[in-house]
């Protein structure tokens, strides 16, 4: 149960990435592996290192700072538990910092959450009896803060994603899967495009194809690729761990006419901290035709901005315009809008 943390730069398509930690999360003589997640967990804005034991011990998570340093350890399902655990971590509660959900990887399959090392929310059985566990992550998929948990199936040929409330256990929405693979999902969730909503990403178990499928939060598939040309060596898989609150953004399409200024309001964003976020907020603009500058941030309240600026572009057509929302913290998130430039009028 080995874990090493590295940076990472790439150079010429090769990871040049140096390690800046190494540590066992559990003893060195315990062989079962280790699943593992990040989360800002305290609140100190950088994330922590959550370690889920596997299968053959109590099972049991830990938390280590980026050092390798333990914050905290908890047995979410008792000490008679030994088959192995699932964890992601991620914030169910918009307060900024990750709680922590832990799936059993033994049937029956069961999940629990916890902020730090206290329960949050019942114990949740997210499918019908049978003989998998379930595999874990938490996806906000509205951008609100409140994440919701994510299930799959991480054994057997029919698997279900499912999209379940922390608070109540309830499962909002629920798909099985189309393809019939020997053993389970692995799931990850994450902003991927920027806009402040997560997507869920979904990879075959051990024995499965490499074809790595992404989900919106209706659970419709909206891409895949395959990841490698290989079969039956299965695959994890991770997406970058957000920290601090979403920003959400809201495209726009607007029409101006060529060679005439205006001034025109090119996107807004709703951010999740409220009127709290503002300090360091700011908007860039890429207007797609090799201009950029600031914009201009609009408050319209509790935490909604529209991003204003004039703009004059030389021809007609239709370019793609990149809004950029940005702090101090590192906060970020992308408006894709669209500028319908027509031909001026004689």
């Amino acid at each position: 149960s080995e874990i090493g943390v590295f940076s990472q730069h790439w150079v010429n398509g090769q990871d040049r990435g140096t390690r800046l930690a190494h540590f066992d999360a559990f003893e060195p003589s315990f062989s079962g592996g280790a699943a593992v997640a990040t989360g800002d967990v305290n609140g100190d804005g950088t994330p922590d290192v959550v370690a889920a034991s596997g299968p053959g011990r109590p099972g049991e998570v830990r938390i280590f700072d980026s050092s390798g340093r333990q914050l905290l350890s908890f047995l979410p399902f008792g000490s008679d538990y030994t088959g192995g655990l699932s964890v992601a971590a991620g914030d169910l509660n918009a307060d900024g910092r990750a709680e922590i959900v832990v799936g059993t990887l033994a049937a029956p399959a069961r999940i629990r959450a916890f902020v730090g090392n206290d329960p949050y929310g019942p114990v949740i059985s997210p499918f019908a009896p049978g003989d998998s566990g379930v595999e874990v992550a938490v996806a906000d998929v509205a951008g609100t803060g409140r994440g919701l948990i994510v299930a799959g199936d991480s054994t057997g040929a029919k698997q279900h994603l499912a999209l379940v409330d922390s608070q109540t256990g309830s499962v909002i929405r629920s798909v099985q899967l189309d393809d019939a693979l020997p053993n389970g999902i692995r799931i990850a969730a994450g902003d991927l495009d920027n806009n402040g909503r997560d997507e869920i990403v979904v990879a075959p178990g051990f024995g499965g194809d490499s074809r790595v499928r992404t989900f919106d939060g209706n659970l419709d598939e909206v891409r895949s690729f395959g990841a490698y040309d290989w079969w039956g060596a299965g695959m994890n898989v991770a997406v970058a761990t957000r920290v601090g609150l979403p920003i959400v953004s809201q495209a726009r399409t607007v029409k101006l006419t060529a060679r005439k200024r205006a001034r025109v309001i090119v996107a807004r964003f709703v951010d999740a901290a409220g009127p709290a976020g503002r300090s360091g907020l700011r908007a860039q603009i890429d207007w797609g035709d090799g201009t950029s500058w600031n914009g201009a941030l609009v408050s319209r309240g509790n935490g909604v901005y529209d991003v204003r600026s004039t703009k004059r572009y030389a021809s007609r057509g239709r370019y793609r315009v990149t809004v950029t929302m940005t702090n101090d913290r590192g906060r970020l998130s992308i408006a894709r809008s669209t500028a319908l430039v027509v031909k001026k009028r004689r």
